[in-house]
């Protein structure tokens, strides 16, 4: 948890291509430390046991679409002239001569950190099942299809291979007309003569971590508007004077590919405007 307040607490600071790769690692140290817990928990792997699924979708080794160390463990062809890298690069497919050396430079640090946490992945299940637990990477890379959770509409235009199918979009409802909101929510997105504005920084940014003139700049900005009734989204310990508060605000959007597909398929709420700008920090 510490990992992500640190990540909070830099969300708006400047820093080097080589220390936002780093910050991946212990991105991913993070996520290793929560999946050794999950599968050392013998009562939760019992349970999931006893329900005999014929399938499970879940992350492989990366939680993102096809990124730079994916394509590298799958073979699959990343041309870094035209494909931007998935950590430091805030360009589109259109790059300069120097953003191109700068993007091979990235995904060549994406792919060294990535091994490396890889490796700690792998100890993981070691440690569980015995020193001769294959790599992790190699598992991946003997995969005979490969399923993907976003989609084309929203990837950059790059070389795939015969066996990555894009699943993104599963599970969304083909038909929202029996899904009716319940209070206090409904009363909630009726409030704002124009309409209301939900504004939140993402999965990984606790609010009580950012710099103060952040939340600041929100607060000033809400008062600007006040046509519009604005739900943000803070984390538990940050309490707004005088605003109602809830736990969970379901359907709600913060950013990621499967969110954006949800917006533009209609799963929230169809033909209705979103501005997505996630503080996804490294």
């Amino acid at each position: 948890m510490h990992v992500f307040e640190a990540f909070s607490g830099s969300a708006f600071e400047e820093s080097s291509l080589y220390e936002e790769h780093k910050g991946l690692l212990q991105y991913e140290t993070a996520y290793n430390e929560l999946c050794e817990d999950l599968i050392n928990r013998e009562n939760v792997v019992e349970q999931l046991r006893a329900e005999q699924f014929e399938a499970y979708f879940g992350e492989q080794i990366n939680l993102c679409p096809i990124t730079d160390y994916m394509a590298w463990v799958l073979g699959m062809p990343q041309p870094s002239s035209y494909i931007p890298s998935l950590v430091g690069m805030d360009t589109t497919n259109k790059m300069s001569y120097l953003e191109r050396v700068r993007n091979i430079y990235s995904t060549l640090l994406y792919v060294y950190f990535m091994e490396n946490s890889v490796e700690e992945t792998t100890e993981v299940f070691r440690r569980k099942y015995g020193a001769h637990f294959p790599n992790l990477g190699n598992i991946a890379a003997d995969s005979d299809m490969i399923f993907v959770s976003t989609d084309e509409f929203i990837e950059f235009p790059r070389p795939t291979l015969p066996n990555v199918v894009h699943i993104g979009g599963l599970g969304f409802r083909e038909n929202i007309g029996d899904y009716v909101l319940s209070e206090p929510y409904l009363e909630e997105m009726e409030k704002g003569e124009k309409g209301m504005v939900y504004l939140s920084f993402g999965t990984v940014v606790n609010t009580t971590s950012l710099p103060k003139f952040a939340m600041t700049a929100v607060i000033e900005t809400v008062k600007q508007t006040p046509d519009y009734h604005f739900i943000v989204a803070v984390d538990t310990y940050d309490q707004p004077g005088g605003t109602p508060r809830f736990s969970f605000i379901p359907d709600l959007s913060h950013s990621s590919a499967d969110d954006t597909l949800s917006v533009t398929e209609g799963r929230h709420r169809p033909n209705k405007e979103a501005a997505l700008i996630p503080a996804f920090v490294m």
